[in-house]
């Protein structure tokens, strides 16, 4: 008689995962801690893999990334994934004009056109693309970031209940993503940090309109993917040692670390409008939030301030 599971939460379920430009691309770090060798979408994708998922559908804004993702999945995973549908498609949520076709498209795409209902999806895409300080601030640049940050989880959640691609109940879910700087702002991150913390609001209020369907926020810390690599060595290097330094787990993790708080997300059919946080106990080592800019920018030239936020991957 075969044995009874009941901890195999993700058995035939089907997931699709949003991810960003770069978070469903793997990467191969030189001389940082080998501590993981992909971004966050995709290791989400390997774990849903792993906890039985019947589907994994991936999408992005670059098409040859999805590809790239879905064969190396298929290489990885030869005989899981000879039992489980691996697929995906491009899809650009920085276009308001073309925001909600996008959307409807990936979600019909995924479902088959509604025919197989997604049982969990997961939005981990984020853009840097318009931040600024607050004197160089403008409404075209809170447009730019809203429409990625705020704007497309919105109509992920919209559409994905209003046509009825997501299965109704508990046992399904949407997770989104921000950053430890909803706990802790950093200096000169005004307007990114409100943005960020609108999420929260956000969440709580679908997980009350959309009950029982369960929404959460995942806000993790500093994280190190494939955005740290355009850094100099030495840049690169001084960023894992000073943030790894400050966390009380003694190190940045990788993608497959934080991962694990999406697969929680999904599985626990009791968990939502809740935010989970997973910085490593950065800011309880970090007092203050100058501290915190302070220790940031210490390795980091001023004018190369666009590139060091991407680098350090601190959602916000």
């Amino acid at each position: 008689m075969p044995d009874r599971l009941k901890f195999n939460k993700l058995h035939s379920s089907r997931v699709l995962i949003v991810g960003g430009r770069s978070l469903l691309y793997s990467f191969t770090p030189r001389s940082v801690q080998k501590l993981g060798t992909s971004g966050i979408g995709y290791a989400i994708a390997e774990g849903a893999l792993e906890s039985g998922a019947s589907a994994v559908i991936l999408a992005s804004s670059n098409p040859s990334r999805v590809e790239t993702a879905i064969s190396r999945l298929q290489k990885s995973y030869p005989d899981l994934s000879s039992r489980a549908s691996i697929t995906g498609q491009a899809c650009d949520l920085s276009d308001v004009s073309t925001l909600e076709s996008n959307i409807e498209s990936l979600l019909g795409f995924a479902t088959e056109n509604g025919a197989k209902p997604l049982d969990h999806i997961l939005n981990t895409a984020g853009s840097i693309k318009g931040m600024a300080s607050l004197a160089d601030t403008t409404p075209e640049n809170l447009a730019q970031l809203l429409t990625v940050r705020f704007s497309a989880p919105a109509m992920i959640a919209k559409h994905a209940v209003a046509g009825q691609y997501l299965s109704p109940g508990p046992s399904s879910s949407i997770t989104f993503t921000s950053g430890s700087t909803v706990e802790k702002h950093m200096p000169g991150r005004a307007c990114g940090s409100g943005i960020a913390s609108s999420l929260v609001g956000l969440t709580r209020g679908l997980a009350i309109d959309l009950a029982p369907l369960r929404v959460n926020l995942i806000l993790p810390g500093a994280v190190n993917t494939e955005l740290w690599d355009h850094l100099p060595a030495e840049q690169k290097q001084g960023l894992v040692d000073s943030f790894g330094k400050s966390m009380l787990t003694g190190r940045v993790p990788g993608p497959k670390v934080i991962a694990e708080s999406y697969l929680y997300a999904m599985k626990d059919a009791n968990l939502t409008g809740v935010c989970l946080s997973t910085h490593g106990g950065q800011l309880l080592a970090w007092p203050s939030a100058r501290e915190y800019g302070q220790g940031y920018a210490s390795y980091h030239q001023p004018h190369r301030q666009q590139s060091a936020y991407s680098a350090l991957r601190v959602m916000w």
